[in-house]
């Protein structure tokens, strides 16, 4: 896939919009990924892969051109076997977020990062979540109301949480629709599918927020699902290049480097990514065992990505269980991860880009920011 993106106002406005300071400073990013599908599908009521992680591209981030002797002289201590031939997450430490939290290595990393300054940036998607918000956008569009919009974030969330408490039913549900292909002979049936649906679950939404999602599409001036026709039947994602070309163009004046990925290296190849006239080429890709600081980024990314998964995954209950179970190495570790995400997000809130449900966030910022 090839593309052509001007971002001479998509920029501005992004910045404006979400009140983003410092983007335009002289950074330089590491990148690696975790749980790259590369491409979501569904047919049959089935996901075309066994499990939907989130998606995470991210890693280390530095104002100061960075050395990579120091980081070399981290990786050396980490006592890593000598037949190893790149740092990667599963040298740190392996299983679920609250395991690998506990590694005495990872504690060792966190720590030199505190003390280089160094800042962790991340794409976080959710790819359910990004796979079904369309239906809410597609609703708002058709009756074109303004409370409406205000609250979408709420809207696509509290239908999010609704799906993954039974995912099997809805999977098969939207299969019967070719979803996301939804013709406009569809449009009404579907609808009123997705109405009875809904009144068979609850969810653990509280009662008003169900009643409000439920009356939306009870609306009768619902013609046409505008985000949901001419797709391509069953193809949720199609490639994650708009989430790499992000960090690009907000971070414009920075410098990028990112582990060789072909199928992105490829779109790329055949893209242009302009601002203001102005040619935006500030990335490269390299071999991960040519730059320490990728293999760090690999890492991180890898800690980041579990952690989500454990907010994506987790019920509050179990998020407040964990916080006040940690002792030792692992609460020393959330202390500092958090005090490194904090001072990211002051340095510029542009680091970190969620595309995951409200109550995702909420339960995200109990695990990182409540003690």
């Amino acid at each position: 896939m090839s593309m052509t993106l001007d971002v001479s106002e998509v920029r501005p406005a992004t910045i404006a919009m979400n009140g983003l300071s410092g983007v335009d400073d002289v950074y330089f990013f590491f990148y690696d990924e975790t749980n790259n599908i590369r491409k979501l599908s569904m047919n049959s009521g089935k996901f075309s892969v066994p499990d939907t992680h989130n998606f995470v591209l991210g890693g280390i981030v530095r104002e100061l051109a960075p050395s990579n002797s120091d980081a070399e002289t981290l990786i050396q201590s980490l006592s890593l076997q000598r037949t190893t031939k790149e740092l990667k997450t599963k040298h740190i430490g392996t299983g679920d977020f609250q395991n690998l939290i506990k590694s005495k290595k990872l504690k060792l990393i966190l720590e030199w990062l505190k003390k280089h300054d160094y800042y962790i940036h991340f794409v976080n998607l959710n790819v359910v979540y990004w796979s079904v918000v369309d239906i809410i956008d597609s609703i708002i569009m058709a009756v074109n109301s303004l409370e409406m919009m205000a609250i979408n974030g709420s809207l696509k969330s509290d239908l999010y949480e609704i799906i993954k408490s039974d995912e099997e039913k809805w999977l098969n549900f939207l299969s019967q629709y070719d979803y996301p292909n939804i013709g406009k002979d569809d449009v009404k049936p579907f609808i009123e599918g997705l109405v009875k649906i809904l009144k068979e679950q609850i969810g653990e939404n509280p009662p008003f927020r169900y009643k409000m999602l439920l009356d939306i599409f009870k609306l009768e001036d619902v013609t046409e699902l505008a985000f949901l026709d001419e797709n391509e039947k069953g193809v949720l994602i199609d490639n994650f290049l708009p989430f790499y070309l992000q960090p690009f163009w907000l971070f414009k004046n920075s410098n990028h480097t990112l582990d060789n990925e072909s199928t992105i290296e490829s779109a790329l190849e055949g893209s242009t990514l302009t601002c203001q006239d102005e040619a935006i080429e500030n990335y490269v890709f390299c071999d991960s065992k040519d730059d320490p600081h990728i293999q760090i980024s690999d890492v991180i990314t890898g800690v980041v990505g579990k952690l989500f998964s454990f907010a994506k995954d987790s019920k509050m209950s179990e998020i407040s269980e964990f916080r006040l179970s940690i002792d030792g190495t692992a609460a020393e570790n959330m202390r500092l991860l958090t005090d490194i995400m904090q001072r990211t997000l002051v340095r510029s809130r542009g680091f970190h880009l969620h595309i995951i449900s409200e109550g995702e966030h909420k339960r995200l910022d109990k695990l990182l920011y409540t003690e």
